[in-house]
């Protein structure tokens, strides 16, 4: 990919978490807007706006420098909103935001700190840095400097003492602000599992906003929308439930079926019991599950190693029941019968960790990690054949 398609990419997709900061900072009642009245926009419940300019880069280079379209085009869109009456200058917040820090003498730097005893001097250093592009018609930002330094400067001097201007010194810490803000919310400043909520609350924007953009309806999202998705979701995190980390990390079909084709030992088992194409895959998914959930919450402390353990304990209980109650009740089956049978029991089963539930099919991928371990198998001469395949390998 192109640098210019990659910064076309990223600029578009930070326009998400943007909103949801933005969503998360207002009041109950506020609504976020994307491409209505400025990149990111928020209506209060006032009637006061916030119209945010979002400007990025992927390489080490000021998006905004003092020559910029980015950085004129906003403005003239402002000026524009002012004059047909969406936004109030004494009324709203205009916001240009950068993912990258510029150098402090930069022209955005001392627009923010404008105020009546220096708006002229301000205009004055302006007006030396784009002195080029007014003698240029032919210059890309001709129009917009041409009608903010010439025909609506008055206008254009009540903006500037306006005006912010916001820069992250590296991509991701609009990411950190919204982390900062959900903890302080929910009273949790050392809480090492906050990152499950910050990802399924901008996967559910992200959402949101596909959904309208497909719609063809205005993409506006409200607090209350959010606080209706986010209520449960917090319940859970404080109620320190069992949270299913691998939910938004699941492969694929396509990933599961090479994962097949590589017969690890728990797929092996399923072959010696004659196991369907479809229920490999879902093995393999349950595997992922379990396997990736099990370290999230020993990692994140919501489990011990020791509750890991004799969760295990329990599974093999089961299996082990389950194994020897289908020996004595089910003697006409086959052995290939025998261990479906046994795997169909034993996926079946609800056992909980600390007397809580694990996210669905997370008791069957464990049973497929204990498989994969060799510690349990489904055919009744398991050990038998992967020894046989292990001499021949």
């Amino acid at each position: 990919m192109g640098s210019n398609a990659a910064g076309q990419l990223f600029g578009y997709t930070l326009q998400y978490p943007r909103a949801l900061l933005r969503l998360l900072e207002s009041d109950e009642n506020a609504y976020v807007t994307i491409e209505e009245f400025g990149d990111v926009g928020v209506i209060n419940s006032d009637g006061s706006k916030i119209s945010e300019e979002d400007k990025s880069t992927v390489i080490s280079k000021n998006p905004v420098y003092d020559t910029s379209t980015n950085l004129w085009k906003s403005f003239f869109n402002w000026i524009n909103a002012i004059k047909e009456g969406s936004l109030v200058i004494n009324r709203d917040r205009f916001i240009l935001y950068s993912n990258f820090t510029p150098e402090e003498n930069c022209l955005v730097y001392k627009f923010r700190n404008t105020n009546e005893l220096n708006i002229e001097d301000r205009i004055k250093t302006a007006r030396k840095s784009i002195n080029d592009i007014l003698k240029n018609p032919n210059h890309t930002s001709y129009k917009y400097v041409n009608t903010l330094f010439n025909n609506d400067i008055e206008l254009f001097k009540k903006l500037l003492m306006h005006f912010e201007f916001v820069s992250d010194k590296k991509s991701d810490n609009v990411y950190n602000d919204i982390e900062k803000i959900v903890k302080n919310m929910l009273c949790l400043p050392n809480s090492k599992n906050i990152g499950w909520l910050l990802d399924s609350l901008t996967g559910w924007l992200q959402k949101e906003i596909m959904q309208k953009i497909a719609a063809g309806t205005q993409i506006i999202v409200s607090r209350q929308d959010l606080n209706k998705y986010m209520g449960p979701l917090i319940k859970k995190l404080l109620d320190n439930e069992l949270i299913d980390y691998a939910n938004s990390k699941m492969p694929k079909r396509e990933d599961a079926e090479k994962r097949i084709a590589s017969r690890p030992v728990y797929i092996r088992q399923m072959e010696y019991i004659d196991a369907e194409t479809k229920d490999m895959v879902q093995a393999v998914l349950d595997y992922f599950r379990a396997s990736e959930n099990r370290s999230e919450w020993i990692e994140n402390q919501l489990i011990s190693e020791k509750d890991m353990k004799e969760f295990e304990e329990n599974l093999f209980s089961l299996y082990e029941n389950e194994r020897k109650r289908i020996e004595l009740t089910q003697k006409e089956l086959t052995a290939e019968e025998k261990g479906l049978l046994l795997l169909i029991n034993c996926e079946d089963k609800q056992i909980s960790i600390i007397n809580h539930d694990p996210p669905p099919r997370t008791v069957a991928g464990s049973y497929h990690v204990l498989a994969d371990e060799q510690r349990l198998g489904w055919h009744p001469d398991w050990k038998t054949k992967l020894e046989k395949e292990v001499e021949h390998e």
